[in-house]
């Protein structure tokens, strides 16, 4: 990343040096501060005019470091403590998180303008304490709270896996799939569809946690965790008395 910005730097001076029109890159050593200190999605949140936007990408890693900074030291304190109380505290506090981000998003969702492939917001010119809450919750922090969430329910899930929650898990499985994939092909191209903070979208995202289980829980899956059982395609059969041990 940071050669990335590295050469981003050399050419945004080259820019500003050789072109005529370069205003777009005045802005240059804003998007590398941001990217290198990871506040980019703050900034791009409090005013994106403030950044050129050729590095927009940059937002999500700035997301997961943040998050990096911040979870292992709420991880750490609740393991620390060793009590179901801490543990469920924990939890709910998550759960909390991620219901107030996806508020915030359905809430604010009128400060976004989607025409075609362009994105823009009612306080494009002239940021807001509501365009910048809309923003900062419309950078999906809570999903990487969500994917913990679901690391959490996959380890409480006992071996051997019940034929209930075998049976279950087949039918929503493929069902939050194919949710998923109907709302990316839709995705502003119909009411409803909108992927900046739509029910539809706001639906698609919960249901990323149960088609990952999904893959994680299937015996014939890539991304099955190893078992020391026998090998066998399926929902769950791995999940055998020879790995209770493990």
């Amino acid at each position: 990343m940071y050669a990335m910005l590295a050469v981003f730097s050399v050419i945004a001076i080259l820019g500003v040096l050789l072109l005529e029109d370069a205003d777009g890159l005045s802005n240059w050593w804003v998007d590398v501060l941001g990217g290198g200190l990871y506040v980019y999605n703050i900034i791009a949140a409090a005013d994106p005019d403030a950044l050129t936007g050729a590095i927009g990408h940059i937002w999500s890693l700035t997301v997961e470091e943040q998050f990096y900074f911040a979870w292992p030291l709420l991880l750490t304190f609740v393991l620390r403590r060793a009590t179901r109380r801490a543990d469920a505290q924990l939890v709910l506090a998550s759960v909390a998180f991620i219901a107030v981000c996806f508020f915030l998003r359905a809430h604010f969702q009128d400060m976004v303008v989607i025409k075609g492939d362009s994105v823009t917001f009612t306080d494009e010119n002239d940021p807001t304490w509501a365009g910048f809450t809309y923003r900062m919750a419309a950078f999906r922090p809570d999903m990487i709270v969500y994917g913990s969430l679901m690391a959490v329910f996959a380890r409480r899930v006992a071996p051997p896996l019940s034929d209930r929650f075998r049976r279950v898990m087949s039918v929503v499985g493929p069902l939050c799939w194919a949710w998923f994939f109907t709302v990316m092909f839709l995705g502003n191209r119909v009411a409803g569809f909108e992927l900046w903070g739509g029910w539809a979208y706001q639906v698609g995202l919960l249901c990323i946690g149960p088609a990952t289980l999904d893959l994680f829980f299937r015996r014939d899956s890539l991304f099955a965790p190893p078992s020391r059982g026998r090998r066998c395609a399926g929902w769950g059969c791995g999940h055998t008395a020879s790995t209770s041990g493990t």
